[in-house]
């Protein structure tokens, strides 16, 4: 038996069943099952063809997924960093962009990201991408520029979220999630468009 699809498998949004995928922790390459990270804050190996198997083998049918939700793809660095808990994280979560438009090669890189979403679509699946416009890792090649054009909110001292001196609930449009990912203005017309530029390419 085979099935073909032309158009997505739902209309209305309300129809969608979504599926949400935190790509390092879902299947590695062939959808090989993962071991559990060394620690919680570690990488454990998931890739993009790991959730391609789950299409290729059937399982997000049979689960009637119509969408899939995608923890952000982009290069992300290798270094382990202390959370505001005091552990060491790493960026398996793709939420410090070091490349706003680059896929993370451990991950499996540009080609694919495209050749799981072509086959999704393929499937009638939609896959709606995670994105991150609050903030950029400090490596981020952009931060120099930023830093001195008004790109960033700023502040002496740097106002932390969360910490005692700077509480999440007065200060959560500027506050920085941690030291090393640098907030972004968004009040800066030039950022705003930056942001969007990003998320559209």
């Amino acid at each position: 038996q085979a099935v073909g699809w032309v158009q997505r498998r739902v209309r209305e949004s309300e129809e969608r069943i979504i599926y949400q995928i935190m790509v390092d922790r879902f299947r590695g390459d062939g959808g090989l099952a993962l071991d559990d990270p060394p620690n919680p804050g570690a990488r454990a190996g998931g890739t993009l063809d790991g959730v391609r198997s789950a299409i290729e083998d059937g399982w997000l049918d049979r689960l009637g997924v119509t969408t899939l939700w995608l923890s952000p793809v982009y290069l992300n660095p290798d270094e382990a960093r202390p959370g505001v808990d005091g552990n060491l994280y790493e960026g398996y979560h793709g939420y410090w962009p070091v490349d706003a438009r680059g896929v993370e090669p451990r991950l499996g890189g540009e080609e694919a990201f495209e050749g799981l979403v072509d086959l999704a679509h393929s499937r009638g699946i939609e896959v709606v991408l995670d994105v991150v416009p609050n903030h950029l890792y400090e490596t981020n090649p952009r931060i120099p520029v930023l830093e001195t054009s008004d790109g960033l909110h700023q502040s002496d001292p740097l106002c932390v979220c969360g910490t005692p001196n700077c509480p999440w609930g007065g200060n959560i449009e500027y506050c920085w999630f941690t030291p090393y990912l640098p907030d972004l203005n968004h009040q800066n017309p030039e950022v705003l468009q930056m942001v969007v530029d990003d998320v559209v390419w």
